[in-house]
């Protein structure tokens, strides 16, 4: 078939499945189900591990594309548009012939390693099937409570859905800017398709629609693992032993489920952080070997790992760029296209890439300055020799091997120390301790480093000075040391109270007496009749005080209402000064709460406990006509 007549033959196909789409003809089920087959069959590889891989990383990274411009109307979502746009190129790519050839390309080759990869992600699916089902109101607060990011995470991708595009592309609500229009969104692009496909177009409301964030945000975690994992049984030394493959992933899985950098972080609301640092860490599993570089389906995926880390966490940027660097070194002329339309092809992507990671970076210094790396604070951290021992195995592996895979992860570990050892330095020279970034990007080293260690191992080969015979084992070795050290150890000594087993058993569980109270009093926040207006909501006693501060928070997000003057209120009126400037002040004296309030710029309500509402309007004659009354718990 000539070229222009397939060309409009997928053209119709993707305008007719994307109309039915937007009449509501489609069920959103089977739009979700015909997007993953058609990812499936983009023929970017034969070989099934390789090109799940390659789609992962290319839709995990492109993700904000889609948000750049406003959609259509109807029903037709956005993961519906990019459906009927794939299915549209598959079915012009195959008119294009010849047909049979290209029909059979469609369906990927599948080997003993492919089996083994996919009984790796179901074994991801299944750790974290009670965050994969449907929850009830109770089940999601107790979880989304127990981190705080997870509010912000909830808001940047509810502005997204509501909105129609990324947030520094809204026009300023009734109270100025955006809080999070600085903030990248990587993760929250694809986590707002995922929300609008299960909600609809324009999203939904109150606790079901933070319900169907955390389930989006755990299947974003889920295929953040699996682009590990595919990606591991994609690299042609593993592909080729299934039994390597199989001990390769069981130790990938403990490090990124169970280990201090596991699933404690997605707990903590830490996804975009897992979802940049998998960015660096699949680098090398993409680009094995010293073949040319051309517009391929590896090197679109090396593209789309990049923007997986500029667009979630711009401080691995250095990692991802020397990881690349020594995955495509050297770089001689031979190895470019040799055409012009190839060179301008390639060229094209490197400039794009570029071009989305330096947004990025602008999107950051612009608002938050480099002076935010100091903040404080942080998150328990684990024994020191289990970053320290894998992140050092790591290194003694690469130099023991030195091949091309091994070489990059070895790249990227080597500038995480550097980058540690700068931020640690800077933090330590400026405010004595090592803060939140600096204990962040250890845990990012960690990652990184146990990933490219098992690489190391699972590749294998020839260790320089050793014997054959144990010189092929001392890789692997390495990775039990390593293991043990960071994992196997404290979990003997911790047992339950490991984190990664403490959360996992949570949950599993039933939800508390705390959640269930907590759940009530977001929808009684929910039901004041405040208006478009910000508000904020204050206890009647001293126990709840901290609770309330979180779920005012919560409230604000849930009505769209968190600008930068409500951050900053919510800052002034919930926490202390000086050295308590980072613990919550209590709010139960609803008189002086109210004045911390009233002297913000801005028009808030304040919504005191019922018979405080006269006592309030007297004291604080500035809250004239803002003061309501509801009836917190006691």
């Amino acid at each position: 078939m000539p070229k222009t007549v397939a060309t409009a033959l997928g053209a119709v196909v993707a305008l007719a499945l994307a109309g039915a789409q937007t009449a509501g003809w489609v069920p959103r089920a089977v739009v979700a189900v015909l997007g993953v087959l058609a990812a499936l069959a983009i023929p970017v590889s034969r070989e099934l591990s390789r090109r799940l891989a390659i789609v992962l990383a290319t839709c995990l990274g492109w993700a904000p594309l889609v948000w750049l411009v406003d959609g259509p109307k109807g029903e037709l979502t956005r993961f519906g548009g990019v459906t009927a746009a794939l299915c549209g190129g598959l079915v012009a790519w195959v008119a294009t012939g010849p047909v049979r050839e290209r029909v059979g390309a469609l369906v990927p080759r599948v080997r003993r390693a492919d089996a083994v990869a996919l009984g790796g992600v179901g074994v991801v699916v299944a750790y974290l099937w009670p965050l994969l089902r449907l929850r009830s109101g109770p089940d999601v607060m107790a979880v989304v409570l127990g981190g705080w990011d997870h509010v912000g995470h909830y808001d940047m991708a509810r502005m997204i859905v509501h909105g129609g595009r990324l947030i520094p592309l809204l026009p300023p609500g009734g109270s100025g800017p955006w809080f999070y229009d600085s903030y990248p969104q990587g993760l929250h692009s694809s986590v707002a398709m995922v929300m609008e496909l299960t909600l609809g177009v324009g999203g939904g409301s109150g606790i079901g629609e933070v319900a169907a964030y955390l389930q989006a945000t755990t299947i974003m975690y889920a295929a953040t693992l699996a682009m590990l994992v595919l990606g591991l049984c994609s690299v042609p030394s593993v592909r080729r032993r299934p039994g390597r493959a199989a001990w390769a992933v069981a130790a990938l899985l403990v490090a990124w489920l169970v280990s201090p950098g596991g699933a404690i972080l997605h707990q903590a609301g830490y996804d975009n952080f897992l979802l940049a640092t998998a960015g660096v860490a699949v680098v090398p599993m993409l680009l094995t070997g010293r073949g040319r570089l051309a517009l391929t389906g590896p090197m679109v995926a090396l593209s789309g790992a990049v923007l997986a880390v500029a667009h979630n966490w711009v401080l691995l940027l250095p990692l991802v760029g020397v990881a690349l660097l020594a995955a495509v070194w050297p770089l001689r002329r031979r190895r470019f296209p040799a055409d012009r339309r190839g060179g301008l092809a390639l060229g094209g992507l490197v400039l794009v890439t570029a071009a989305g990671g330096a947004a990025a970076l602008t999107q950051v210094l612009s608002a938050r300055g480099a002076d935010h790396l100091l903040a404080p604070g942080g998150f328990p951290t684990h024994n020191l020799l289990g970053y320290l021992v894998p992140i050092g195995a790591s290194l003694i592996a690469v130099a023991l091997l030195g091949r091309t895979a091994s070489a990059s992860g070895g790249a990227a570990v080597a500038a995480g120390v550097a980058v540690v050892a700068w931020l640690a330095g800077t933090q330590l020279a400026v405010t004595g301790q090592i803060g939140y970034y600096g204990i962040k990007m250890l845990s990012a080293v960690l990652l990184v480093a146990l990933t490219a260690l098992v690489v190391t191992a699972a590749v294998g080969g020839s260790v320089r000075g050793m014997p054959t015979r144990s010189g092929r084992w001392a890789p692997a070795a390495l990775v039990v040391l390593a293991l043990t050290m960071t994992t196997v150890l404290p979990l003997v000594r911790q047992r339950g109270d490991f984190p990664s087993v403490r959360v996992r058993q949570s949950w599993a569980g039933v939800a508390s007496e705390h959640a269930v109270d907590s759940a009530a009093l977001v929808e009684r926040m929910l039901a004041a009749p405040v208006g478009a207006r910000p508000a904020f909501f204050l206890p009647a006693t001293s126990a709840e005080s901290g609770l309330v501060a979180q779920l005012n928070l919560w409230q604000t997000a849930m009505r769209g209402a968190w600008s930068q003057r409500t951050e900053t209120c919510w800052q002034s009126a919930s926490k202390g000064t000086g050295p308590d400037a980072d613990r919550l002040v209590d709010l139960a004296d609803s008189v002086a709460a109210s004045r911390r309030i009233a002297a913000c710029d801005l028009d808030a309500v304040v919504v005191v406990p019922q018979g405080r509402g006269g006592l309030v309007r007297t004291a604080v004659p500035g809250l004239s006509g803002r003061v309501l009354e509801w009836e917190p718990p006691r």
